[in-house]
């Protein structure tokens, strides 16, 4: 199955992608081809997690400072030994954010789901409006936002909708905006598949199970997120900062070349049950 990335340009961009085939290499490849490149700031939000822990190792790969933002010091390890700078912040409170962005040159941001809350929703709320208070009071060059497919929707959408919340705020922003709409990770599988393998039963959500749908590594994410951050188109259209509130975002959108299906996933489920036979 080829599972390489592929990148949707959205019709209001306000400026394009260079070249799609960076995407398409390996990632390993990132280092030689963005050294050549100015030195850049970048600091990552939940740089301890899937998608934001490779973007900050292609950019120390490529000789680019980062500052990773972690919420658990005890994350931070991994990463100090990549040679980033570890700062922790509490992304409910915007002065602690706020402190976190100082300096920043360009900067992803995530808005991570908070799965432990009995009620999700209010909660990111308040994060979102953190993360909007702190970058309008520190602002960057550049804000790049790990968003959702669907985003685009304002209602409809379920917890996607929460994501469409975090775009609107981030559009208040007098600076250049990158949203990053990704497809369902495919690792999300991996939190099922016990049960699945426990129980004979594979927990899905997606109605009807035959109906194939976008997926994507969060490793493929990673390394495209890096491109944008260090993307020297957007250092020359922010030269005249005046003008950046009155531009629309660069929108991208990012999948897998195949799509699946739930009954996919069980197929492999079948498959890991009978090589442990």
């Amino acid at each position: 199955m080829n599972l390489r990335p592929r990148l949707h340009d959205h019709p209001d961009l306000f400026s394009s992608i260079r070249s799609c085939a960076f995407f398409l290499r390996h990632v390993p490849m990132m280092s030689a081809c963005q050294t050549q490149r100015r030195h850049t700031y970048s600091f990552i939000f939940g740089a301890a997690g899937n998608v934001g822990n490779t973007t900050a190792t292609q950019l120390r790969r490529a000789g680019h400072t980062v500052r990773a933002v972690i919420r658990d010091p005890a994350q931070g390890e991994p990463l100090a030994a990549l040679g980033c700078e570890i700062v922790t912040t509490d992304l409910l409170d915007p002065q602690s954010v706020e402190k976190a962005l100082r300096g920043a040159d360009a900067v992803q941001v995530l808005c991570p789901l908070p799965r432990a809350q009995p009620d999700p929703a209010p909660v990111m709320r308040r994060m979102i409006g953190a993360l909007t208070a702190a970058l309008r009071a520190q602002t960057p060059r550049h804000v790049l936002a790990l968003s959702d497919y669907g985003t685009e929707h304002a209602s409809g959408t379920g917890i996607t909708t929460l994501f469409h919340e975090l775009e609107t705020q981030l559009r208040t922003l007098d600076t250049s905006l990158t949203f990053l709409r990704v497809a369902e990770h495919m690792h999300n599988w991996a939190r099922i598949v016990p049960v699945a393998l426990a129980k004979g039963v594979l927990p899905s959500l997606h109605d009807p199970v035959s109906k194939r749908f976008p997926t994507v590594a969060a490793q493929d994410v990673s390394v495209v997120a890096a491109e944008l951050l260090l993307d020297e188109g957007v250092s020359r259209d922010t030269s005249n900062k005046s003008n950046t509130l009155n531009r629309s975002p660069r929108i991208i959108s990012v999948e897998s070349v195949a799509r699946v299906s739930a009954e996919d996933a069980w197929l492999a489920r079948s498959a890991i049950w009978r090589s442990a036979m």
